[in-house]
């Protein structure tokens, strides 16, 4: 049996907690309404919307809420919402896709293919390292940059450690999405829509809102 749910990681925790299946893998429907709808009677979430995939069919689909609580628009199938890091293993996919193609080795230098990348430095101060300093002033993640000038400005930054050392949050999945456009010859957003949307049905996900998706568009609130 696979089960696929389509929501946040926190979330996921709590329908996981909570018991989502009962007796041979059925899913408890009623035990998801519940606990969604607590998050918006508690006032956690504004809106929430879950779906769960079972054996290649939808088990579970509900929504609650609002998506926009100032326009009393409520949550629904068709809403749209941002989902931040799940670019992430989108992206992971899409290098994967070219792995499979034998476009490179797990083990090939990055320079191999992004020569930016040939004379990275590590920092060798001490303690408070003006790396951060550095890397804000070069702000090579500006939304003005595409990912050939992010990566260019990227590789002119020294790392704050060797790598394979220590793990830091950082804009390494924007350095694989650069790898995507060199590898395929093809712009990154193009080989997501080629290679993974349209082949998964995937008609309402994109990095640039259309005019006429805002209505759809659920509020952000902190």
């Amino acid at each position: 049996m696979r089960t696929l749910l389509a929501v946040s990681a926190t979330m996921l925790a709590v329908l996981l907690a909570t018991g989502i299946a009962r007796g041979a893998g059925q899913i408890d429907k009623a035990m998801i309404d519940a606990t969604l709808s607590g998050f918006i009677q508690s006032r956690a979430l504004v809106g929430v919307s879950a779906l769960v995939y079972q054996n290649g069919q939808e088990a579970y689909f509900g929504a609650f809420g609002q998506a926009d609580r100032e326009a009393g628009r409520p949550m629904r199938r068709d809403t749209l919402v941002q989902i931040m890091s799940t670019t992430k293993p989108i992206t992971g996919v899409a290098l994967m896709t070219l792995y499979e193609a034998d476009k490179f080795q797990l083990d090939d230098p990055v320079s191999k293919y992004l020569p930016e990348f040939a004379n990275l430095h590590v920092y060798a101060g001490k303690d408070h390292t003006p790396v951060g300093e550095i890397y804000r002033a070069g702000d090579p993640t500006s939304k003005t940059n595409t990912l050939a000038e992010e990566a260019r400005k990227l590789a002119s930054l020294p790392l704050l450690f060797q790598p394979g050392t220590r793990w830091l949050y950082g804009a390494s999945v924007d350095v694989q999405a650069y790898l995507v456009e060199r590898l395929s010859g093809m712009p990154f957003d193009k080989y997501l829509e080629k290679t993974i949307f349209k082949p998964l049905g995937m008609k309402d996900t994109r990095y640039v809102l259309r005019a006429q998706d805002h209505a759809r568009m659920a509020a952000l609130y902190q």
